[in-house]
């Protein structure tokens, strides 16, 4: 996964892609989060996560600005970090079992968090404060999908979830 921040200009305009990527994030074999910058032409490693909890499920990039991924390990909580220190903002609580799938959006200028989880449940979270919004429930086997509508659009915003149920 990489993460990359354009740089404004001044004029309103953003850089050419080419030079708009800063910063690269990485999941390593062995479960590290590794940040990259991007210095003088070379990547330096600025900042390392160690110890996530194991295997990593899944992540996603989490606001407007993408200054935040939500972290999803073999636990039943997400962690919301910051991508330029890697420092864990607050952590998503509630689910039951290990949580497989995440996707996030913004609505109304509010980070919103979707997880699925092996306790058969989905959960929608407030991506500044880890409150959860919402809890679906009627699958009969682990969420192991979620995904959100298009995040463009100015329809209402809804989640759909996947099973090995249905």
């Amino acid at each position: 996964s990489f993460h990359s921040n354009a740089t404004s200009m001044g004029d309103g305009e953003e850089e050419d892609e080419d030079s708009s990527l800063r910063d690269l994030l990485c999941v390593t074999s062995d479960q590290r989060l590794l940040l990259y910058s991007l210095e003088e032409e070379k990547l330096q490693m600025t900042h390392q996560l160690v110890g996530s909890n194991g295997e990593v499920t899944d992540l996603c990039f989490v606001g407007e600005g993408q200054n935040k991924v939500a972290l999803a390990t073999a636990s039943e909580s997400i962690r919301i970090l910051h991508t330029s220190s890697l420092q864990c903002s607050c952590t998503c609580v509630g689910h039951t079992d290990v949580v497989l799938a995440l996707n996030s959006s913004t609505v109304d200028g509010v980070p919103v968090i979707v997880s699925g989880s092996k306790d058969r449940r989905v959960r929608v979270w407030n991506g500044n404060t880890a409150k959860c919004l919402g809890v679906g429930e009627g699958h009969s086997a682990a969420v192991s999908a979620v995904a959100l509508s298009n995040k463009n659009s100015s329809r209402k915003l809804f989640a759909v979830s996947g099973s090995g149920d249905r």
